[in-house]
């Protein structure tokens, strides 16, 4: 069977055209629902390019044998050819393994084009969200599979005056328009959606696009005829026929329906289809979302500091692991801008190919934010209403988008006040809304090496830019911690009068961790004070490279401060202590002016030891902490060892302050 289709609207410079074949007739039905098909498709195509999808169940049938009734083969490969480019895939008939022209084209293959095209395929849906005054902004939102990414695309409001309309809840295609502006497609024309968790209560219009001209599977099957699926309704039917052939009652202990169970329906039937959802010059972005399922950490919203930050916030996001993919149920995965399972090449090439989009587009990029509506109180119940609700974090959207909107700076983005969403008629506590939008940087801080790992799991080709966020977001954090690690009188007394005469930014207590010192060696990459050698021949090493000034102990600078000078002996250079102090309080005082005073607990000789001695050394020098990572025992553990026994002080300035930096 050929299936000429084609991704987006018949005769948009957006749109690609594709020819599957396939011995599905399952594959024909639903093509004909998920994009265009036919013959008006091949007038188009000409003698232009196409996309070739080879497709197979992978099942092929004896003279006389009797088919089943689902073909399918053990052996499965969806496989793509970027350079060709193609699509072969044999033995699976479901879903986006057989849809040739969703996952595989529409995202794989189309974000290897859009990288050498300079335009942008991504797992995004598209809505348009208008105010009661008449204005539009449109919205492409990326959440991983069954994360209520269709749920939002056909949202109804729950605030007065609103609409939302959808121009699609899966795929978008985005291009710099002539007016410099990000504008989008969506490359299909059907839905293909999940059904548990559909309902008249989560998704009515989905629900009502779905009561006509519409595919089902691995659903259960009712008495008369109709369809079921956990979460449609919250009276199960008595009895019905589940997904496997099987009996099923309520209290059979196994699902109607396959957790990953689908339905296919046209966009066209959908009661709150965009008007220009088949624009063909697509519709104008105003904002990009990310969000993912985390019962934990992440806020209701979150808006980044600019694009390259949400560039940042797009390669981290996030999702408790859903049916819809290969993993284990609830485990967390970082899925970069949901896209883990749909780049069709390097996933740091893709990430750089976002901040070059970004350059592009300059002053005219939508903003970018990032999305939390599962987020559990103690309990384990959702905090968020959710749903139609989603509306009021939206109308903040927009209005940030316009220049307005009351929000505050924090160490991770730009949140909401308070005040700042309408929660009219809303029944949510105060209380509620401030766990909604706390932020905990310890645990952002516990999460941090998960990102580094995968990072280090993409390598090299991971762009310097977003190394750099992820370093800035960890200063962020630790300088939001105002916690000192210690009640140790003394230490604090003597950290707070150094930081009183010598003014750093920000003061950092030094915790010994391994995150800690990836830190600083990052912060010193960037400084292009370290240069990171081949890994493959020195792991984990660096070369540095001082100011030609800086080389070696200076001896002639070197005293000691003893209060008789025959205590210093011959040998020494003197000076009397109070003089000499006099002198280095001056030196001192706002030295550390724009930087980082870090405070280093240390001991010298093994921790707990009768033999070892304590001290704290005050630096504002990432190297002087790396190093001391490596030449002694340094963290929270030496305090703890520490209790409430003498320290010795140590004070050390670098010679250049940062002002007006």
């Amino acid at each position: 069977i050929n299936a000429e289709y084609m991704g987006g609207p018949i005769g948009s410079k957006l749109s690609k055209y594709g020819v599957e074949i396939t011995d599905s007739p399952y594959v024909v039905a639903n093509m004909h629902i998920m994009t265009r098909v036919g013959t008006e498709v091949v007038k188009h195509i000409g003698k232009g390019e196409f996309l070739p999808c080879l497709h197979s169940v992978g099942k092929p049938l004896k003279e006389g044998e009797k088919d089943v009734p689902w073909p399918c083969n053990d052996n499965k490969f969806i496989c793509h050819f970027p350079e060709d480019p193609c699509v072969m895939s044999f033995g699976s008939g479901y879903g986006g393994n057989a849809l040739l022209g969703k996952k595989c084209f529409a995202l794989r293959i189309a974000s290897n084009m859009g990288r050498k095209e300079e335009w942008m395929a991504e797992h995004c849906l598209i809505l348009g969200l208008t105010s009661p005054e008449g204005k539009t902004h449109y919205v492409a939102a990326a959440f991983p599979s069954a994360c209520g990414k269709t749920n939002l695309a056909m949202l109804v409001p729950t605030i007065p005056g609103w609409t939302v309309r959808c121009v699609g809840d899966d795929i978008a295609w985005m291009r710099i328009g002539k007016d410099g502006r990000l504008w989008a497609i969506n490359p299909e024309a059907g839905f293909f959606g999940v059904a548990p968790g559909t309902s008249d209560h989560t998704n009515p219009s989905a629900m009502e696009t779905l009561r006509k001209d519409s595919i089902f599977t691995n659903v259960g099957l009712t008495p008369d005829g109709d369809v079921w699926w956990e979460g449609m309704t919250k009276v199960p039917p008595a009895q019905l026929e589940d997904w496997k052939y099987g009996k099923w009652t309520p209290d059979c202990g196994r699902l109607a329906a396959h957790p990953n169970a689908r339905y296919t329906c046209h966009a066209k039937n959908c009661p709150v289809i965009d008007p220009n959802w088949e624009a063909a010059e697509g519709v104008p972005i105003s904002a990009i979302i990310f969000g993912g399922r985390r019962s934990t950490t992440i806020p209701l919203v979150n808006e980044a500091f600019d694009w390259k930050h949400g560039v940042f916030m797009g390669s981290v996001c996030s999702s408790e692991q859903t049916a819809a993919a290969e993993g284990k149920v609830g485990a967390l995965r970082i899925d970069p801008f949901a896209m883990l399972p749909f780049c069709g090449y390097n996933m740091g090439d893709y990430f750089n190919h976002w901040l070059e989009m970004g350059e592009k587009l300059g002053d005219k990029a939508p903003k970018i934010f990032y999305v939390n509506w599962f987020r559990k109180n103690e309990a384990g119940k959702f905090i968020w209403p959710g749903f139609g609700e989603n509306s009021r974090v939206l109308k903040w959207i927009c209005a940030r988008v316009e220049g307005k909107g009351r929000a505050k700076a924090t160490s991770i983005g730009i949140l909401p006040t308070a005040d700042a969403i309408d929660l009219q008629k809303l029944d949510l506590k105060p209380q509620q809304l401030e766990s909604l939008l706390k932020v905990d940087s310890e645990k952002w801080l516990e999460e941090l090496p998960q990102v580094r790992s995968y990072f280090q799991k993409i390598g090299e080709t991971v762009p310097q830019a977003i190394h750099h966020e992820l370093t800035e977001l960890e200063q962020r954090l630790h300088f939001s911690l105002d916690n000192i690690p210690t009640n140790h009188q003394a230490l604090k007394d003597w950290v707070s009068a150094c930081t009183d005469m010598c003014a750093p930014d920000h003061v950092y207590w030094c915790d010994g961790s391994q995150e800690e010192y990836n830190l600083m060696t990052d912060l010193l990459l960037e400084a292009g004070t370290f240069v990171r050698l081949n890994p493959k021949i020195r792991p984990n090493s660096f070369l540095c490279r001082s100011d030609p000034s800086d080389v070696a102990r200076v001896e002639s600078c070197t005293f000691i401060c003893s209060k008789n000078k025959e205590d210093a002996g011959p040998t020494n250079n003197w000076t009397e202590p109070e003089a000499m102090k006099a002198k280095l309080k001056t030196m001192f005082t706002g030295c550390m002016r724009g930087r980082t005073m870090y405070v280093i607990p240390f001991s010298m000789g093994p921790i707990g030891s009768k033999l070892s001695k304590y001290g704290v050394e005050i630096t504002d020098s990432p190297y002087v902490v790396a190093n001391m990572h490596i030449m002694t025992r340094v963290g929270f553990r030496v305090l703890k060892a520490m209790k409430q026994e003498p320290f010795f002080a140590l004070l050390a300035q670098r010679r250049q302050t940062l002002e007006g930096r």
